[in-house]
């Protein structure tokens, strides 16, 4: 794997495009990503997404006319790189196999457009042929390990990461998505997966976003000098379809006969009515609601309980969407966006990098 090089910290990301910077793609063994094979050529456009809310992580495009020199290779992965001589950078940026590749031809030149899918986003369409489980006393990680070696993924796991050993056992279904159980194996240790520029797939400490305290970009609007290149910015907000009200429901508590169906337990919190979710306040009334399948209490309880997620079902989640120079963020990272003097700690969803 080839990460940022060390000089890369000193790169002012503002004014990097005034540095001589080439894109390329490495024609890479689909089973080996240490092999590159050779490179594409005639290359006319790059674009790359990242999604840290997405399964697979990552994907690209890459746009090609005449012979690119995948005939030789044609069932090459194609990975993405960056480099910028002067500075001594050079990142493996993504790793990818070809997914799709319509062309079209017009003025007897031939146009390609490659999907490329993450080693991840191609276990997607990959499913289990019998019935999966996890047994008593298997532990996560090594199931994880055997199910990379079964699909020839090249992995590794982070020193961080938890372990989990399974108490009872658990079925995936045949036809099911392998990487579906992938990811559920992964939320039972508390981990989480996701995949680097050389295409290995990384188990990973699992980090609250909220926890998150290592700032990696600064995003300032009301700098003309910074990252921002737009003056249009979106913005979006969950604040209008916050709940102002929360209703718990259970129908069946161990030792508590006169819990039933017909005869349920139900908790309920209403925002005051000077709160901005109250009716009061909006004219009308949005409420939650959640059967309980676990709950052990009474009516004050379920009530309390039915307060709390009142409580956090409150939080409003805001969105911008800018346009900014490229510099190698990925998803899952903290950027600071200040505009007209205010400074928000965001979380970095996605990205959309048009690279040529």
């Amino acid at each position: 794997y080839i990460p940022v090089s060390e000089s890369s910290d000193g790169i002012d990301w503002a004014h990097a495009n005034s540095l001589d910077d080439e894109w390329y793609v490495d024609l890479v063994d689909p089973h080996d990503p240490n092999a590159v094979l050779g490179s594409l050529s005639n290359i006319t456009a790059i674009s790359i997404t990242m999604g840290y809310y997405t399964d697979a992580r990552m994907s690209a495009e890459v746009d090609t006319i005449g012979d690119d020199g995948l005939s030789s290779f044609p069932h090459a992965r194609m990975r993405i790189m960056h480099k910028i001589a002067s500075e001594n950078y050079l990142e493996e940026i993504f790793t990818g196999y070809i997914s799709d590749d319509p062309d079209s031809y017009a003025q007897s030149e031939t146009t390609t457009k490659y999907s490329l899918i993450s080693s991840l986003g191609a276990l997607t369409d990959d499913k289990w042929t019998s019935a999966k489980y996890a047994n008593v006393g298997d532990s996560v990680k090594s199931m994880l390990q055997n199910i990379m070696t079964l699909c020839g993924r090249t992995y590794s796991v982070e020193s961080a990461t938890s372990d989990y050993t399974f108490s009872s056992v658990v079925q995936w279904k045949a036809q099911s998505s392998i990487l579906t159980t992938v990811i559920q194996l992964a939320d039972y240790a508390g981990d989480d997966v996701t995949v680097n520029g050389h295409g290995d797939i990384i188990l990973t400490k699992y980090v609250a976003p909220s926890a998150i305290t290592d700032v990696k970009w600064n995003l300032n609007y009301d700098d003309t000098s910074g990252m921002i290149v737009s003056s249009s910015i979106s913005h979006t907000s969950t604040s209008r379809s916050l709940p102002g009200r929360y209703i718990l429901e259970c129908d069946s508590i161990t030792d508590n006969a006169n819990v039933s169906a017909d005869n349920p337990i139900i908790g309920v919190a209403t925002a005051d009515s000077g709160s901005e979710y109250s009716s009061a306040t909006r004219g009308y009334m949005i409420a939650s609601s959640e059967t309980l399948s676990d709950f052990t209490g009474g009516q004050s309880e379920i009530n309390t309980l039915a307060k709390a997620r009142l409580a956090n079902a409150q939080s409003a989640t805001d969105e911008w969407s800018v346009t900014t120079l490229y510099a190698p963020m990925r998803e899952g990272e903290i950027a600071l966006f200040t505009k007209e003097n205010t400074t928000h700690v965001c979380l970095i969803k996605s990205i959309t990098a048009d690279c040529i």
